[in-house]
């Protein structure tokens, strides 16, 4: 759906202009999962653009209840991820997005 809101891009592509600004490292969500290697730029080293399109998605309620049991907490939210092309991402895509912005969120 077209973004109608400000929600930034959630990947940028890797350029030589920009490649001297990658991170990477070993993260894992909880400790009972492996750690995986991602990439990221900084927050601060590149300015992403207002996503063109939003990708939305919803959980059901089983879903939400048994997340809710799986990880301890008494909510959930859905996700929406900005895009620069229609195109659609895959779901593991969305969840090391997801993944990826809530580790390093302090970190940029």
């Amino acid at each position: 759906m077209r973004n109608f809101t400000q929600t930034l891009v959630g990947d940028i592509p890797i350029t030589p202009e920009n490649e001297h600004l990658l991170r990477s490292g070993y993260a894992a969500r909880r400790e009972e999962e492996l750690p995986v290697l991602e990439r990221w730029f900084p927050k601060d080293a590149i300015q992403p653009p207002v996503a063109a399109y939003l990708d939305i998605i919803l959980y059901s309620r089983e879903q939400v209840l048994q997340e809710n049991a799986a990880m301890g907490t008494p909510f959930t939210m859905g996700s929406y991820l900005g895009l620069c092309h229609r195109d659609t991402l895959t779901l593991a895509h969305s969840h090391t997005l997801a993944h990826s912005l809530a580790h390093h969120r302090n970190d940029r």
